[in-house]
């Protein structure tokens, strides 16, 4: 298990106090990771091939989740990050992610980190109560670069 310190321009050292991500790899190009603060799970990501035939093995799929009151502390994008150096490592050249129409705020933070909206499927999630919604599909290249030109830089 490694323990992985993230700096972010105009995120404070002291608001990754008691901060932890650590990895699991699953078996190769099955990367999942999770963060926890002060002892408490604040969210977790994953980076999954897109399939098993060697046409596609460039593609990976990107996926995180992070509690609300963890929002806005720069853990979402430490995330993304993290997961991109993964992904870049197990070979991934394409990261894919999809996103709810609804939800402007992680489709800001995608963008930020370098996706690009290429499409959108309709009605792609029924809900309990009947409704549907919309989601969108993004993609970036894995290199770190455009992060890294964006302020964003890893310390171990």
């Amino acid at each position: 298990m490694s323990a992985v310190v993230f700096l972010i321009s105009g995120v404070s050292l002291e608001a990754w106090v008691g901060i932890v991500i650590a990895v699991f790899i699953i078996r190769a190009g099955f990367e999942m990771m999770t963060a926890a603060v002060d002892g408490e799970s604040a969210g977790g990501g994953s980076v999954n091939p897109i399939g098993g035939v060697r046409r596609v093995l460039h593609r990976g799929s990107l996926a995180i989740a992070l509690k609300k009151k963890y929002w806005d502390l720069g853990i979402g994008t430490a995330m993304i990050t993290y997961l991109s150096e993964l992904a870049q490592e197990a070979g991934y050249e394409q990261l894919e992610l999809g996103v709810i129409e609804e939800n402007d705020r992680a489709k800001r933070l995608y963008e930020k980190c370098g996706f690009t909206e290429m499409g959108k499927q309709v009605d792609a999630v029924r809900y309990d109560d009947g409704t549907y919604a919309d989601e969108f599909f993004m993609i970036r290249v894995a290199s770190l670069k455009d992060m890294e030109n964006a302020g964003y830089t890893k310390k171990d």
